[in-house]
Order: C-alpha cells, then structure tokens, then sequence
C-alpha cells in the first residue's frame, strides 16, 4: 500500500489504483479550524454522503448543528467530538502522520485491507455489517499472512509480511 501526504497538512490516505475500498485518517492541524461545510450558505446540502456520515461520525445533534449552521470549529473541539484523529502543530504534523502511517506499514497488507471492507460494510445499509464482518475474519486464516503473524507471536517475534 503506497501513502499520500496531503501537502497543505490536511490528511493522509493510502492510495491504490483501483482501490475500491475507502480508508481516510482524519488529521487536523492544531491551529487551523475545522471547516465542515459551508453548502447551507450556497443553498445546498452537503454531497457525497456528508449529511448521511457525518451523524455517524459524531452523532445526530452535533451534525445537524454543523450542516445545518456551517460553522467552523476549531480543531481541539473536533477531536473531542470525534470528528479528526488528533491534532497537531503543523511543524509536526508529517513527522507524526509519518509514524501513524509507519506503525500501519508493519502489519499485514491483507488483514489491513480486509479490516477496511469490514468496517465500510457496517456503514452501508446494502450489507449487514456484522455478518460481513465475521465472513472477512473467517477468511483471514490459513492465509500467508494470517501464519507469518501467528508464527511470530508464538515465537516472540515482529512478523514481517514484505519478504
């Protein structure tokens, strides 16, 4: 899986061509505001399943106040509220998405992928989360991956999957 930084800080993202499934980690510089939506002040809704993810993310009432208003928050209350992963000062903020990213390199790329499908599944109304969940683990064992990892934790080891 090959990583982008989002130059302006914003984000990091892997990226795949053809890659169905959506995984985005929610970074926020600490000094800079969350700006959620402004669509209420264009005359219109927020698109791409905004007014339908964000109540996930951070619960009905929070998100008809930020839809609804189109206030921005800063980015400490976004935290709080869920709606990023942390915040940071933006002199740190490569060097700790850097880390994060690093940390998600090290364990398997298969289990990585079929964890995000398990996830998205439990947001799409069109599939039952959690018996989704439970075919994508079911189909984790006997694989490379799923020996490589239980070989090193038996052993004491860090499992490589690169090799």
């Amino acid at each position: 899986m090959e990583w982008k930084f989002n130059a302006d800080g914003a984000g990091l993202s892997p990226y795949k061509e053809n890659l169905k499934s959506e995984m985005v980690l929610r970074l926020l510089v600490k000094s800079k505001s969350a700006c959620v939506t402004v669509n209420p002040t264009l005359g219109v809704i927020p698109g791409y399943g905004g007014t339908q993810r964000l109540p996930m993310l951070i619960g009905r009432g929070r998100a008809n106040q930020l839809i609804f208003s189109g206030e921005m928050i800063p980015s400490e209350l976004a935290a709080q509220w869920g709606l990023v992963n942390f915040t940071t000062d933006q002199v740190s903020l490569k060097d700790e998405v850097t880390a994060l990213a690093k940390k998600i390199l090290k364990n398997s790329p298969g289990a990585i992928s079929t964890a995000i499908k398990a996830v998205n599944a439990g947001f799409n109304d069109q599939q039952k989360g959690f018996q989704s969940e439970i075919e994508l683990f079911a189909s984790c064992f006997g694989t490379r991956e799923f020996i490589i990892g239980t070989q090193a934790f038996l052993n004491k080891e860090k499992p490589n999957f690169r090799d």
